[in-house]
C-alpha cells in the first residue's frame, strides 16, 4: 500500500494543483526521504523549477520540470503528498515541506511529504530517464495500457514457476499491481493464490488479464482503498475498502459461496483467498 490505483488517484488530485506552479527552496525535516542526489544538491536544483506535468509509472508519482528534469515521489507503505497553507506546522511523520508560488485568488501553499514509517522517498533526476531508482528502471508493462494484453501476461508469466501472487506482484513482471489487487483479481478469476505462475491455462490467463484491468480500474473509480494511511492530495480517503471481495476478509463469509474465507503466507506475504471459489488443483 499504496498500489496502482492510490497512486493514479493522487496523481489525479495533484496534477489540477501543481501544473504550472514553481518549487521554492524545499525544507528538510528527514534528511533520509531524499533517496537522491544528498539534500543540499536536492533543494538547489528544486528551488525555481516549474512543473510542466504530473504522471505516474508503476506505483511511483513523475513531476515533469520545465528545465528537463523530474521529481519522482515513491510513497512506498504509508507515503502521502498533501497541500497544506504556507504558514501550517509540520505534522509528527512530516519529512519534507516544499513552498509552492501562489495562484491567483488563492492562499500561500507548500506541499507536505508525510511518511510515517518512513520507507518512502523522493528523487530529483536530471532528466527523464529512471537515473539511479532501479525499481523504476526495472518496472514490467503498466497493465492499463493498451500495448498489456493477455499474451503479455502469459509471456511474462510462462517463466516463472512461482505461485502466482508472488508472480503478480513482481513488479518487473506487472508494474503497479500489489497485494490488494493481486488477492481480489486471483478471486475475480478463480485461481488459487499456489498455483505455480506457469501451469496456468490459457483460458485462466484470459480471465486473470480481464480481472486484473477490472479490479484496478474499479480501484481507481472509488479513488483507492484507504484502511489507515492512504489519504490523496487534497486530504480525502478512497472509498474502495467497502467493496473489496477477499483482501483483508479473513474468517468472514464469501459474498459469493458463503464459505469462510482463508488466509495464507507466500514468499512472506499474507494472501486471502477463498478455497471453494478459488480450488488449488494437483
Amino acid at each position: 500500500m499504496p498500489e496502482l490505483p492510490e497512486v493514479e488517484t493522487m496523481v489525479r488530485t495533484l496534477r489540477p494543483h501543481l501544473a504550472g506552479r514553481t518549487f521554492g527552496v524545499p525544507r528538510i525535516i528527514r534528511d533520509s526521504a531524499i533517496g537522491s542526489p544528498e539534500p543540499h544538491a536536492f533543494c538547489l536544483g528544486l528551488a525555481g523549477q516549474t512543473v510542466t506535468g504530473v504522471g505516474r509509472r508503476g506505483k511511483y508519482i513523475l513531476v515533469d520540470l520545465a528545465l528537463g528534469g523530474r521529481l519522482v515521489v515513491h510513497l512506498r507503505m504509508t507515503g502521502q503528498v498533501a497541500f497544506r497553507p504556507l504558514a501550517a506546522p509540520p505534522t509528527p511523520h512530516t519529512r519534507v515541506i516544499i513552498p509552492l508560488s501562489p495562484v491567483a485568488g488563492g492562499e500561500s501553499e507548500s506541499l507536505h511529504f508525510i511518511d510515517q514509517r518512513t520507507f518512502g522517498k523522493l528523487y530529483l533526476l536530471p532528466d527523464q530517464g529512471a537515473g539511479p531508482i532501479t525499481g523504476l528502471a526495472t518496472l514490467g508493462p503498466e497493465p492499463l495500457d493498451a500495448a498489456f494484453t493477455a499474451k503479455v501476461l502469459q509471456r511474462a508469466l510462462a517463466t516463472t514457476s512461482r505461485p502466482i501472487k508472488t508472480a503478480l506482484l513482481d513488479q518487473t513482471l506487472v508494474a503497479g499491481v500489489g497485494n490488494i489487487y493481486a488477492d481480489e483479481a486471483l478471486f475475480r478469476s478463480a485461481i488459487h493464490p499456489a498455483t505455480p505462475a506457469k501451469a496456468l491455462r490459457p483460458g485462466q490467463i484470459k480471465r486473470l488479464y480481464a480481472a486484473i484491468v477490472q479490479v484496478l480500474n474499479e480501484g481507481i473509480l472509488h479513488r483507492g482503498t484507504t484502511f489507515m494511511h492512504f489519504r490523496n492530495a487534497e486530504g480525502e480517503s478512497g472509498g474502495h475498502q467497502v467493496h473489496l471481495a477477499v483482501y483483508g476478509r479473513t474468517g468472514q463469509p464469501c459474498g459469493t459461496c458463503g464459505a469462510t474465507l482463508q488466509r495464507l503466507v507466500l514468499s512472506g506475504r499474507s494472501s486471502h483467498f477463498c478455497h471453494h471459489c478459488q480450488p488449488q488443483i494437483g
